[in-house]
């Protein structure tokens, strides 16, 4: 399971306690996000450290998860190239990313649809959530801090669910009933 960015790391730092048969990597720009995870492994991008290093961790997975906010630039870049490279390895490649809040501009909001389109033609299921509507679910008074961090407890649900129905199922990528929400 990899977080990517942000957003990701929270994400799969939530589920570390109910998905016990994954490893959990979170990948991030930033030290401090990746220091208060609770990941078997976490990466800090560098200039020192490309893609290619990263791969081979992706390879011999069955399935790989990834969690990542689209509004930013390390989920929205490093989604896609790690689900290619898992795909190209034959994993089964299941996602869940979040859409920006409204607040956070049109610019960010476009880039993000960009690219979780392109990261929906790579993976076998992917669901896409709008932070938008959970602002219209909490009440005006809710912090910020405490929206980002209900918006990757939502994320950490869709995603324990989509690996719990491909788990079950126990097809083959070509096979496994998918039927991820489509980008708007």
């Amino acid at each position: 399971m990899v977080g990517i960015g942000g957003c990701g790391v929270n994400t799969v730092t939530l589920m570390t306690s109910s998905q016990a048969h994954f490893t959990y990597i979170g990948i991030d720009r930033d030290w401090n996000s990746l220091r208060s995870s609770v990941v078997d492994l976490a990466i800090l991008l560098d200039q020192g450290l490309a893609v290619p290093n990263i791969i081979p961790l992706l390879t011999e997975s069955d399935i790989v998860a990834i969690a990542a906010g689209m509004g930013g630039e390390t989920g929205a870049e490093m989604a896609p190239v790690l689900a290619r490279a898992a795909r190209a390895h034959g994993a089964t490649v299941i996602g869940v990313v979040s859409m920006p809040f409204r607040f956070e501009g049109y610019l960010r909001r476009r880039y993000a649809v960009t690219r979780a389109r392109k990261l929906q033609e790579i993976t076998h299921q992917l669901k896409v959530v709008d932070l938008q509507d959970l602002v219209e679910q909490v009440p005006r008074s809710t912090s910020m801090k405490e929206a980002f961090r209900r918006s990757c407890c939502w994320l950490a649900g869709e995603l324990h669910s989509d690996i719990e129905d491909v788990l079950q199922n126990s097809l083959p990528p070509s096979e496994a009933p998918f039927s991820g929400k489509r980008c708007a």
